[in-house]
């Protein structure tokens, strides 16, 4: 059966969410690299028999980054049932001694980023 044809306003809607994505991951990377940080491994799959990615990950050092947008305007990962499955998701990651550090947009900054990469020298 065939997909309903989107609407204008859902295309644009879904266009917008990209590229706030998009600069959210880009931003990320520029400060990561400037800030001197290890190659990272993007949508790193953790757990066998799970679909579950890091959005980046030194698997290494068994640390994962997850970068949450949207959380001031109501991102599908700030309503209940994506933020339960994102609790079940680090649990698990914990669990199998995964690190996971979360930055959100306002967190891009050296001062976020560098004592992570600080301790990945250790």
């Amino acid at each position: 059966m065939p997909m309903p044809a989107r609407t204008a306003l859902e295309i644009l809607t879904a266009a917008r969410r990209k590229a706030k994505t998009e600069k959210l991951t880009n931003d990320f990377l520029l400060m990561w690299r400037a800030s001197g940080g290890p190659r990272l491994e993007a949508e790193h799959r953790f757990c066998a028999g799970r679909k579950w990615r890091f959005d980046f990950a030194v698997p290494e050092k068994r640390l994962a980054i997850e970068l949450e947008g949207g959380i001031w305007t109501g991102g599908s990962h700030t309503r209940g049932g994506r933020f339960n499955s994102d609790a079940e998701k680090y649990n698990a990651a914990a669990l199998l001694g995964w690190k996971v550090v979360r930055f959100t947009v306002n967190m891009i900054t050296r001062a976020q980023i560098e004592p992570v990469i600080e301790m990945l020298k250790k």
